[in-house]
C-alpha cells in the first residue's frame, strides 16, 4: 500500500541477505531518524532549551508509546515525520527547492502528509514562493515517471491496494470507532467530527495564508493533528509526526513561563509517558496476536488540540511584537 518510491528507502536495508541484520539496521535507522525529528523540531521553534530538559526531551521521544511503537513495527512513519519536518525548515530558511524534494518523498505514506501539503501549497503560492511548488510538483513528477518505467503499472496496483486497505484491517477513523462503540449515533458523531476539523482547518488555513513563519508553522503544525481526526485513516504509529507539535507547545510554555513552562512540560512528559503506556496494557486485547485498543487513537491529538489552541495567542505572534502588546497595555492602563 505504499508508493513504489518508497525503495529509495528500504532498497539499502532489502538488499542486505541476512534479514535479522537488516531489520536491526533498519530499527537503528528509525532510531536515529526520530532523535534527528526531536532536534529538527526544537530548531523550528528556535528554543534554546536548558540541557536537562533537552536530554528529557530526546530521551522521551526515544521511549513514549507513539515513538516507540513505530521503532518496534519498523514503520516508515518516522522517516515521513522527518523529512516533513525538514521540509519546515528548509521554508524557513528559504531554501525552497530542498523543501519541495523532501515533501515529495514524504509522500511515501501520502494519508500522514496529503493535507499538510495542499496547506503548505496554498501558503507558498500565496507568498509568491513558486519554487516550493514547482520543487514538489518536479520532484514527484520525477519519482513516478522513473519508478514507471520499472513497473509501469505500479500506480494502478497501488490505487487497488489502498482501495482495498481499510476492509483488512482494524479501524482506522474516529467515525469507524464511534459507530462500533456506538452504534446508534456513533456514525452521525464521526460525521461531525470530521465536519467541525474541516471548518476549523479552511478558517485556520485562511487567516494563516499571508502570516510569516511563526504563525504558518502554528497552523502547520495544527493541521498535522486535525489530519488524524477528520477521518482519513489512519494508525497509531503515524502519530509520531505530532512530535514537534508537542514541543511547539513546551517551547510557548517555557517562552510565556519560563522555569514553571519547563517543569509544565516536564511533567506532561511524565504524564504522556507512562500515561499512554498504561492505557495500552491495560486495554491490550487478545486475538491471534496482540491487539491494541481503538482508545488509543484519541488521547494525543485530543491533549495536542487543546494544547495549540491554548499557546495560540503567543505562538502565532513573535515575542517582540508580545513584549510591545504588552508594554502599550501597560502604559495604557497607567494613563
Amino acid at each position: 500500500a505504499y508508493p513504489l518510491y518508497v525503495s529509495l528507502i528500504v532498497a539499502p536495508f532489502a538488499l542486505m541477505s541476512n534479514y535479522a541484520l537488516a531489520r536491526a539496521f533498519w530499527m537503528t535507522g528509525l532510531e536515529i531518524a526520530i532523535i534527528l525529528l526531536a532536534l529538527v523540531s526544537i530548531d523550528l521553534m528556535r528554543w534554546k532549551v536548558p540541557r536537562w530538559l533537552f536530554a528529557s526531551i530526546l530521551l522521551f521521544s526515544l521511549i513514549w508509546y507513539h515513538g516507540l511503537r513505530p521503532i518496534i513495527n519498523g514503520n516508515p512513519a518516522i522517516w515521513v515525520a522527518l523529512l516533513l519536518s525538514l521540509a519546515l525548515l528548509a521554508i524557513r530558511s528559504e531554501q525552497d527547492a530542498l523543501a519541495g524534494f523532501c515533501l515529495a518523498l514524504s509522500t511515501i505514506k501520502p494519508q500522514m502528509v496529503v493535507l499538510i501539503l495542499l496547506y503548505i501549497l496554498v501558503w507558498a503560492v500565496s507568498h509568491r514562493r513558486w519554487s516550493i511548488v514547482w520543487s514538489f510538483l518536479g520532484s514527484l513528477g520525477l519519482l513516478i515517471a522513473a519508478f514507471s518505467l520499472i513497473v509501469p503499472d505500479w500506480i494502478i496496483q497501488n490505487i487497488k491496494q489502498v482501495l482495498a486497505y481499510p476492509g483488512y484491517t482494524l479501524p482506522s477513523t474516529p467515525g469507524v470507532i464511534l459507530s462500533q462503540w456506538l452504534p446508534g449515533v456513533g456514525r452521525q458523531l464521526g460525521w461531525g467530527i470530521t465536519l467541525i476539523t474541516g471548518l476549523d482547518l479552511v478558517y485556520e488555513w485562511w487567516v494563516a495564508r499571508r502570516q510569516e513563519f511563526r504563525w504558518f508553522y502554528w497552523t502547520a503544525c495544527l493541521t498535522l493533528v486535525l489530519t488524524n481526526l477528520i477521518g482519513i485513516p489512519t494508525a497509531t504509529e503515524n502519530y509520531v509526526i505530532m512530535l514537534p507539535a508537542l514541543v511547539l507547545v513546551f517551547a510557548i510554555w517555557d517562552e510565556r513561563w519560563r522555569r514553571f513552562g519547563r517543569w509544565l512540560a516536564w511533567g506532561v512528559m511524565l504524564i504522556l509517558l507512562f500515561g499512554l503506556w498504561a492505557l495500552f496494557l491495560n486495554t491490550l486485547q487478545q486475538g491471534d496476536q496482540p491487539i491494541q485498543h481503538p482508545l488509543m487513537f484519541f488521547p494525543l491529538p485530543t491533549f495536542l488540540l487543546f494544547g495549540l489552541y491554548w499557546v495560540r495567542w503567543w505562538a502565532i505572534r513573535p515575542p517582540r511584537v508580545l513584549l510591545e502588546e504588552l508594554r502599550n497595555s501597560t502604559a495604557g492602563e497607567i494613563i
